[in-house]
């Protein structure tokens, strides 16, 4: 169905200054210092098997993902509320404290080799960097209409939104959508974008001081409950994405960060993260589940918490022995970086786009072409072209790869510095797009959802654009709430 659009006569003006303030103002520097000081403290009280060579990989993926935060610091408006900082801080979480952990398979591996790895991520960063400038520094032309959700939709509405989001949501974690399974990739992206919107427009527009304290008590509840269905996938970054659109949306309404549910939500995600390894194991290989019935709920969130904090307690030499028998630990990123580094192009060849051939298909409906793979196929071909499993061993477990492991495997260090290089220049155009522009503006909600594609930093890229062009047409169909309005820069 074709949604009209009404056009209105009311100019939707650019943020004004106070609008354009920095989140943190003079600040900005002040917390950077704290912030590094706290990640060198760190660094210091970890092991890292008694090699050197561990803090020189750590320092360097460290100071490259950090840059685009100096430049944040140094200027706001340089880098305003940037989707390629999340995705160099992402990377720098997923890669760059590998090194420093006591993981048993890192010491298989010469420090020459490490410190070889890590310069692939620097570059891969630094060319992402290169490319999100050159396009950034270009002035946007201010557009003369743009499409913006109605001001008059009633906050029930995005409640609404909500529900319909974590009935779903349920449903697909209990296994109950196993009859539209062909449906299920453009039905699961439709509702990434519905769940995305809704929190973010709830958390700004409550933030901001609308609705009573019942709507306030719902909206945390409701945040709550979601965060809690999609983590039972195992995966944190659903309900990450989901506290981040939460975050952002009430720090831009009542213009400071929300600190006691940042502090709340960050330890309870730690735990669970320590946690995740050990329940991976006992879910999907010991018991080979991958659903839950909500009755399940307390007491898998009662074992994964126990988990969490046995792994807290851990001395050293007891956390090294539990990564070494995780089958998820063994497939770290630094680690998957690690080994096409030191394969490709000697005990392998490249691959030379081969993982790349099935995405143009991949973009193709699965009704107009029901025999074309899945998305996972480009993962699928470099874990048996590396040895790391076989066919019939990804259809239960897939160990991920990432974007920049990935274009190595295909192309060496060229084709990580030259996927930096384009990243970055899409992410780059996505931001301008949603430059100066009202949070109510489809270009700017368009861009927070692509944020949340692009801190996946497990996607190959055949997941990666089927996710993006999926949840694209999953944005098109709320045009039923959007007005076309008259632009005036201020």
């Amino acid at each position: 169905m074709r949604a009209k659009l009404a056009t209105e006569t009311t100019a939707v003006h650019s943020p004004t200054l106070l609008d354009k303030r920095p989140l943190l103002s003079h600040l900005h520097v002040r917390s950077l210092g704290i912030a590094s000081l706290g990640i060198a403290g760190w660094a210091a009280t970890r092991p890292a098997q008694d090699d050197p060579t561990n803090y020189v990989a750590f320092a360097l993926m460290a100071i490259a993902a950090l840059l685009p935060a100096l430049l944040w610091a140094i200027d706001p408006q340089t880098i305003r509320d940037s989707a390629f900082f999340a995705l160099c801080r992402q990377l720098c979480l997923e890669l760059g404290n590998a090194p420093l952990d006591r993981h048993p398979l890192i010491t298989l591996y010469e420090p020459t080799e490490r410190v070889y790895a890590a310069t692939v991520v620097v570059v891969h960063l630094l060319a992402g960097l290169v490319g999100w400038r050159l396009i950034w520094r270009k002035p946007p032309k201010p557009p003369r209409q743009i499409w913006v959700l109605k001001s008059g939709t009633r906050l029930s509405v995005y409640f609404v939104l909500l529900i319909a989001s974590i009935v779903y949501e349920f449903m697909f974690r209990a296994g109950q959508l196993n009859e539209i399974s062909g449906l299920l990739p453009i039905t699961r992206a439709f509702f990434g974008s519905v769940s995305m919107i809704a929190l973010l427009m709830l958390a700004f527009r409550i933030g901001r001081g609308e609705g009573e304290i019942i709507h306030r008590l719902v909206f945390f509840t409701l945040l709550i409950i979601f965060c809690l269905i999609n983590a039972t996938g195992l995966l944190l970054v659903g309900a990450i994405v989901a506290l981040g659109a939460a975050t952002f949306g009430l720090t831009l309404g009542s213009g400071k960060l929300p600190w006691k549910m940042l502090s709340i939500t960050i330890a309870i995600m730690a735990v669970l993260h320590l946690g995740k390894e050990q329940m991976r194991d006992y879910h999907w290989n010991y018991l080979g589940r991958w659903t839950l019935t909500i009755s399940e709920y307390p007491e898998f969130y009662r074992q994964w918490l126990e988990y969490g904090v046995d792994r807290l307690m851990m001395d050293d030499e007891q956390a090294a022995f539990q990564s070494a028998r995780s089958v998820v630990q063994r497939a770290s990123l630094f680690h998957m970086t690690l080994r096409t580094t030191q394969m490709a192009g000697a005990d392998v060849p490249y691959l030379l786009g081969e993982s790349y051939a099935p995405v143009p298909l991949l973009l193709v409906p699965r009704f107009i072409a029901p025999d074309k793979p899945f998305s996972h196929e480009g993962t699928t071909l470099l874990n048996v072209h590396y040895g790391l499993q076989d066919r019939e061993g990804t259809e239960t477990t897939t160990i991920g790869w990432g974007l920049m492991n990935e274009s190595y495997a295909n192309f060496g260090i060229f084709g990580a510095a030259l996927l930096g290089l384009l990243l970055g220049w899409v992410i780059g155009f996505i931001e301008r797009l949603g430059k100066d522009m009202p949070l109510e503006s489809m270009r700017v909600l368009y861009g927070f959802f692509f944020v949340g594609i692009a801190i996946n930093t497990e996607a190959t890229m055949g997941v990666f654009l089927t996710t993006w062009f999926q949840g694209s047409v999953g944005l098109a169909m709320l045009l039923a709430y959007v007005d076309r309005r008259k632009f005036a820069a201020t």
